[in-house]
């Protein structure tokens, strides 16, 4: 299992590439909950170690928040991100998947789909549950919301 700063740092770089800019940290935020969601739902295990928190402007992990402390609409700086060297080549599709899929919400990929009904999709049940309970986003909640996303066929 890897440390949530890791993982942001691949995926910080792996959004640069899937959208010619770095992420703005709310973008990080999201890409971190569904890269969770996805591999609680895939390899039935969390991705990194660091819970995942609710707030009223969706998931988020708290020591990213102390690292990137920036306006949540700023691109992040990118020198700040070392890529870690210990991600298998398994790991990094993965990741690269996620960053395709979800790094800049892709609206010319699903045009159909307003960004309330995007959100509501992935990340509402699990986030508004915590939130309205004051506590971190379970991995049991996590694991059964995206596993219904997953399509293995």
């Amino acid at each position: 299992m890897f440390e949530s700063s890791e993982i942001a740092a691949y995926l910080i770089r792996g959004a640069q590439k899937c959208t010619g800019s770095p992420p703005t940290r709310r973008t990080l935020e999201r890409l971190l909950f569904y890269a969770q969601g996805f591999h609680l739902a895939l390899f039935g295990a969390p991705l990194f170690t660091d819970d995942i928190l609710a707030d009223a402007e969706g998931p988020f992990v708290a020591v990213l928040r102390d690292r990137f402390p920036a306006e949540p609409r700023q691109p992040l700086p990118l020198e700040d991100t070392d890529v870690p060297s210990g991600l298998s080549p398994l790991l990094q599709g993965f990741l690269d998947e996620v960053c395709s899929e979800f790094a800049a919400y892709i609206p010319w990929k699903h045009p159909e789909v307003t960004r309330e009904q995007f959100e509501n999709e992935f990340y509402s049940p699990p986030w508004r549950e915590a939130l309205e309970q004051g506590r971190a986003i379970s991995h049991a909640a996590m694991r059964s919301h995206f596993s219904r996303l997953v399509d293995l066929g």
